[in-house]
């Protein structure tokens, strides 16, 4: 079980990938980067995935989508 909990602003698939839960604000516990939830189990929208991939757009933490494993 995990402590990480996510509401997801919307879902895409990446044909051939899976699906992607896209995540703004700023959800991270403190010092936490995107890319660290990488092979982690986290809850999205009260379901919990193995996240597979991380989408970010630089550094920013307050954007990113996580890829996960199975469908959303």
């Amino acid at each position: 079980m995990t402590e990480l909990d996510f509401t997801a602003d919307g879902w895409f698939q990446i044909r051939g990938r899976g699906w992607v839960a896209a995540i703004s604000g700023d959800p991270l516990p403190p010092r936490m980067k995107p890319g660290d939830l990488l092979n982690q189990y986290v809850l999205i929208d009260g379901k919990e995935y193995l996240v597979t991939g991380v989408e970010t757009q630089g550094y920013r933490r307050d954007r990113f989508g996580l890829l996960v494993r199975g469908e959303k």
